[in-house]
C-alpha cells in the first residue's frame, strides 16, 4: 500500500489538474490563459492530501463492498392468508394470498405438485393439477413450506 502513495498522490494531482484546466479556460483559450504555477500548487495540494485521501477511499470501499455476514439475511416466512376459491376440480386456477410467498416454486394439492405461477410476496396463482386430493394446499419455498389454515376441497370434473 505504501508503495503505491507517491503514484496515487499524482494520480489525484493530475485529475485535480484536468478538473481545473478544463474548467477555467474557454473553449477558444489556450494553454498561456492560464497561471501554470497555480494548476502546480493545486496539484501540490492534493498530493499532500493524497494518504488520507486513499486511507478514506479503502474505508468507504471496504464498508461499501464488504459481504454481507452469513446467516443474518432476512427473509419472510411464508404464511398463507387465504385461498380463493375454496375448492373446485382439476384445471381450476386458484389464488393465493399471504405474506414471504415471493420465492415460492411449488404447490402441493395434497401429493399432486404445481408449479407456482405469477408470484409475487403477497400472492401466487397456480391451476389445480390432475390428481390433487382435497387437503391444505401447501406452499413450498427456500425458507420453508406452510399450509394453508383452510383446505381446498377437490371436486370431479364436470
Amino acid at each position: 500500500m505504501y508503495l503505491l502513495l507517491p503514484v496515487v498522490g499524482a494520480l489525484f494531482g493530475l485529475i485535480v489538474y484536468l478538473v481545473v484546466r478544463g474548467g477555467l479556460t474557454s473553449p477558444t483559450g489556450g494553454a498561456a490563459d492560464i497561471n501554470p504555477y497555480g494548476i502546480t500548487a493545486i496539484a501540490a495540494l492534493v498530493g499532500q492530501f493524497s494518504r488520507e485521501t486513499a486511507e478514506k477511499l479503502r474505508s468507504v470501499f471496504s464498508t461499501l463492498l464488504a459481504p454481507a455476514p452469513r446467516g443474518r439475511d432476512h427473509a419472510l416466512t411464508p404464511r398463507i392468508n387465504a385461498i380463493e376459491p375454496a375448492g373446485g376440480p382439476p384445471g381450476t386456477r386458484v389464488t393465493i394470498t399471504g405474506t414471504g410467498l415471493a420465492s415460492a416454486t411449488i404447490v402441493l394439492f395434497g401429493a399432486a405438485r404445481s408449479p407456482a405461477a405469477d408470484v409475487t410476496d403477497t400472492l401466487i396463482r397456480t391451476v389445480v393439477p390432475e390428481g390433487a386430493t382435497s387437503a391444505p394446499p401447501v406452499v413450498s419455498t427456500p425458507t420453508g413450506t406452510v399450509a394453508s389454515p383452510e383446505p381446498f376441497v377437490v371436486e370431479p370434473p364436470t
